[in-house]
């Protein structure tokens, strides 16, 4: 993977391998110098077809599983489709995002074409888990039941586990 050459934090090289493995439809997840916050911490999960109603669909799976995954995977914001979801804010759920760092307005500021994450650095609990199991086991993170609904492209009952996910 295009990210994994430069110097990864281990939140970050999580979510990278977790995400190859568990959408084998991902063919690009990068980073680079200038990516917000730092390129250790930040990656880009390019959507294939994202401008059809199935590849925005598979951008929301994504974006819900990293979601929900967010305490094993030391997730702090994730952006798609010009909305953010940031866990600082996690009460207010998925708001509207537009770019502030740039008078440029296209898919790739709205992040339409691609799922960001940002990940804490080390602050993720897979690798721990991992370390101290024979297996991987799923890990139900996920918000309270009244958020849900509310949540852009989500479809009820769409849960997806960490399970499988390993280096």
């Amino acid at each position: 993977l295009p990210a994994e050459q430069y110097q990864l934090t281990p939140d970050a090289l999580a979510v990278t391998r977790c995400v190859a493995q568990q959408f084998s439809e991902i063919a690009t997840i990068g980073t680079y110098t200038g990516h917000d916050p730092d390129l250790t911490r930040a990656v880009d999960i390019m959507i294939p077809h994202y401008r059809t109603a199935e590849g925005a669909a598979f951008g929301w799976r994504i974006a819900h599983w990293l979601h929900d995954n967010r305490q094993a995977l030391g997730v702090q914001y994730v952006i798609f489709d010009a909305k953010i979801w940031n866990i600082d804010r996690d009460q207010e759920g998925w708001r509207s995002y537009s770019p502030g760092y740039t008078s440029s307005v296209n898919d790739s500021s709205l992040h339409r074409n691609h799922v960001h994450v940002t990940v804490s650095g080390d602050a993720g609990t897979f690798r721990r888990l991992v370390s101290g199991q024979r297996g991987v086991r799923g890990l139900p993170h996920g918000p309270a039941p009244h958020h849900r609904q509310e949540q852009p492209g989500r479809e009820r009952g769409d849960q997806l586990s960490l399970t499988g996910c390993q280096w």
